[in-house]
């Protein structure tokens, strides 16, 4: 973190001038008093040492990091702490993130001269090698009764914000938004209705199936959302799902601020827009998708059951994925900020008062290395006292 830059610039600058205030102090004892200047010089160098200072904000981070580990939160970059004390705004994708993630084909609704064996068969194909987590409801046991795709696919790729291409029998083939797959028309089919999310197979200008994906709110997504509020964050959902049951989502846990149907980089360009009014945004997300969301993000936090691309670029990842421990986050932030702004002041105060006794003689070695030790004693139990109430 910047504090713990700051104070090693600062602890060396205090070295500097101590090693002259102990020049300085032998040469006046040397003539006051020359069998005296030897261990008041001594007693200078031992009580002022910076440990104390060095140590206020990596033990503080060492202490928070350790108990959120233990709760489910993983702590990837030491920035983390520093920059959620403060944070205006928490916005939330939808999949995955708001929703439990756990998708499963609901529907599947061919077009004429078309089965749903055949089409379901070429969607899972598609869909395989895919991490987002709709991709997942073709891959369940039950959707397609497979462990792996029944016919080959080749030359997948992945579009982000708009689905999945590969080729089959040297046929390409599209699965995701109806207006990605049905670019040729001046206008997508409507969907059949507005209930769940609907995604489009399609191929080289033929239309070939619709499929409807249902998935769940998070049990603990309502709870967590109403604790960051109470804290006076702003809370937004930006999700790439056009679909009603996007709005229902953000109607069921209060969200007046959500976006449907957002690109990556409209979401993007909403965060950037957010920084530029002077607020500091923390992004939740899941899924490839989220990836540039996340890095343009002042605070990034990945949910485990994400994407590999999202949980390395995050700042954090909860393991757990219970999102109740967001708020708890905010909290052991601003405690941080406390435990660090206490280590800092008991640093600073017991080298005001210990450097006097030492230069006038009234505070001799021994005592001087008990002070020191003691100095940076009370630092690291200060600091640990985080890892009890930053567990859950």
């Amino acid at each position: 973190p910047r504090v713990a830059r700051l104070a090693d610039r600062v602890a060396s600058t205090f070295v500097t001038w101590v090693l002259a205030i102990a020049a300085v102090n032998a040469v006046v004892w040397g003539f006051i008093d020359p069998d005296r200047a030897i261990w008041t010089t001594l007693a200078v160098l031992v009580a002022t040492c910076p440990c104390a200072l060095s140590l206020a904000t990596p033990v503080a981070v060492a202490a928070a990091t350790n108990g959120f580990a233990r709760s489910g939160l993983l702590v990837a970059k030491g920035s983390f702490l520093e920059e959620l004390d403060g944070i205006d705004r928490f916005i939330f994708d939808k999949t995955g993130t708001l929703t439990r993630g756990e998708t499963r084909v609901a529907s599947v609704l061919p077009f004429p001269g078309h089965q749903v064996d055949d089409v379901l068969s070429i969607a899972c194909a598609l869909e395989f090698g895919s991490e987002h987590p709709v991709a997942h409801a073709f891959r369940r046991s039950g959707v397609s009764g497979q462990s792996a795709p029944s016919i080959p696919c080749k030359h997948l790729q992945s579009v982000p914000g708009s689905g999945v291409q590969g080729t089959i029998d040297e046929r390409t083939y599209k699965i995701g938004r109806p207006e990605w797959v049905a670019h040729h028309l001046s206008e997508p089919p409507a969907e059949p209705d507005t209930d769940r999310v609907w995604i489009l197979l399609g191929s080289e200008g033929d239309l070939l199936a619709w499929f409807g994906i249902e998935d769940s709110i998070r049990s603990d997504a309502h709870d967590a959302l109403a604790d960051l509020s109470r804290e006076n964050i702003k809370l937004e959902m930006l999700s790439g799902d056009p679909s009603r049951s996007g709005r229902d989502v953000a109607r069921t846990l209060g969200l007046a601020n959500a976006r449907f149907g957002a690109t990556p980089e409209e979401k993007v360009a909403r965060v950037q827009a957010l920084q530029a009014a002077g607020e500091k945004v923390a992004v939740v997300g899941d899924g490839v998708n989220d990836a540039p969301l996340l890095n343009a993000a002042d605070v990034s936090i990945a949910m485990g059951s994400g994407c590999d691309l999202s949980r390395l670029g995050a700042d954090a990842v909860l393991l757990s994925d219970d999102l109740t421990l967001l708020p708890k986050a905010v909290d052991g932030a601003r405690k941080f900020r406390h435990i660090v702004l206490q280590n800092f002041a008991w640093a600073i105060g017991y080298n005001a008062i210990a450097l006097p006794l030492a230069v006038s003689g009234m505070l001799s070695p021994w005592l001087a290395a008990i002070g020191m030790s003691t100095s940076s004693l009370v630092v690291v139990l200060n600091a640990l006292r985080q890892i009890g109430s930053a567990h859950v």
